[in-house]
């Protein structure tokens, strides 16, 4: 079988920011599961204004819990993209989430995955941080971040690179 494109030797892949935010070193997050890597490397994102999530590129919805805190999209390139809105964001049970999508739904770039309205999350005394996490690091010689700072919704923010095969 023909692989994916992103998992081509040698190809190098960039992932969109599914927001608007503030980027943040992963090993920051002030969660250990996320900032160990344990679930995949990526980057932290602090939302900016109205947070709306969107998809970084066409693909599959895998994950999608019906709380909205969580999202894990198999992009058609075979980037795994799990998008972590909040930190233990689970135990509000989807209260302060719009959920667009539902598990096995197909997404392209850009569409909307879950509206959140950020007072109700920030009144519980959740953060807001949002990893995004290459859940296949494993199958890439290389996942780094390459935005810094404040980053738009579909702006380059995560590469990825295929072994040289």
């Amino acid at each position: 079988p023909t692989p994916k494109p992103a998992l081509v030797p040698g190809a190098v892949t960039e992932i969109a920011s599914p927001l608007k935010a503030t980027t943040m070193d992963l090993d920051k997050v002030p969660d250990p599961v996320f900032s160990s890597g344990a679930v995949g490397q990526g980057v932290g994102l602090e939302p900016e204004g109205d947070i709306v999530v969107t998809a970084p590129a066409d693909g599959t919805v895998v994950v999608a819990p019906s709380s909205g805190h969580a999202f894990g999209i198999t992009l058609d390139s075979g980037v795994e993209v799990l998008i972590h809105v909040g930190l233990d964001t689970v135990n509000l049970g989807g209260k302060g989430f719009d959920v667009k999508v539902k598990q096995g739904d197909r997404v392209t770039a850009g569409q909307e995955l879950v509206r959140v309205d950020r007072k109700t999350i920030e009144d519980a005394g959740y953060s807001l941080t949002t990893p995004v996490l290459i859940t296949n690091t494993d199958k890439f010689a290389s996942v780094e971040v390459i935005a810094e700072g404040e980053i738009s919704p579909n702006a380059p923010l995560i590469r990825v690179t295929a072994p040289e095969g």
